[in-house]
């Protein structure tokens, strides 16, 4: 079992590598790492490095033990992550573009278990990884979900199950044709293929099926995602669990 998911983390390692090497300053450095690390940097400041607390772009200090930038003008350190839904993450920047790779190309969805088995590391890690990763996807999941509940009100079956097939492009292969069936359930079913799937968490899992919709045919997906990702504020562990 550890050879097969060597040789598969090592197929994903290059798949990603193809994706970041158009962007890539250096494409011949040799530490995977520092060169999805160049890839973060050349999409969060094409135009030079700033201070992501006070845009300070000239007087920065690369400080090389660190891996961070010291700005002179307020003080604060920082990393590429920064201020991003990357920060205070333990999985390192290949994992999360791996992470990215896996649920883009993944039609129906990848389970947080299936991507602790493809990455290695812990469940929690996988799955808060995937979550943040859905934050960046955020904004399709409430229309959807709106549609659902339209539809749920219905009273004609017809008008219903129409309302359900078209549900803003997303294609609801399997859904069930009762218009009454529970909202909850069908969210589950359109979400992909989560086990133990929480209402509190169900948005997300839309968002992210209705970006996965919008992105198909997109050559730059995965730089749009990671764009995403850049620009969206962080997000901890227990904001995330906590109780709405």
């Amino acid at each position: 079992m550890r050879s097969t998911c060597s040789t598969d983390l090592t197929r994903l390692r290059s798949e990603v590598a193809a994706r970041i090497e158009p962007f890539v300053l250096d494409a011949r450095e040799e530490n995977f790492e520092e060169r999805c690390r160049t890839y973060l940097q050349t999409l969060r400041w094409p135009g030079g490095v700033a201070c992501p607390r006070c845009t300070e772009s000239s007087r920065l200090l690369w400080l090389e033990s660190r891996s961070k930038w010291h700005c002179y003008s307020c003080r604060y350190q920082f990393s590429v992550t920064a201020g991003t839904l990357f920060h205070h993450s333990h999985l390192p920047v290949w994992k999360w573009l791996v992470a990215v790779h896996l649920m883009l190309d993944s039609p129906e969805g990848i389970s947080a278990g299936e991507l602790r088995r493809r990455l290695g590391g812990s469940y929690k890690t996988a799955w808060f990884a995937a979550h943040r990763i859905r934050a960046a996807m955020r904004g399709g999941g409430e229309d959807l979900l709106r549609t659902l509940v339209e539809a749920e009100v219905d009273p004609q079956p017809h008008t219903a199950q129409h309302g359900l097939t078209r549900a803003r492009g997303v294609e609801l292969s399997g859904a069930p044709a009762d218009p009454q069936a529970d909202i909850a359930q069908l969210g589950r079913r359109l979400a992909g293929p989560y086990h133990h799937l929480s209402a509190k968490h169900l948005l997300a899992y839309l968002d992210e099926r209705r970006w996965r919709f919008a992105q198909r045919g997109n050559p730059h997906a995965f730089r749009d995602t990671i764009l995403a990702l850049l620009g969206g504020e962080g997000l901890s562990y227990v904001q995330l669990v906590a109780e709405r």
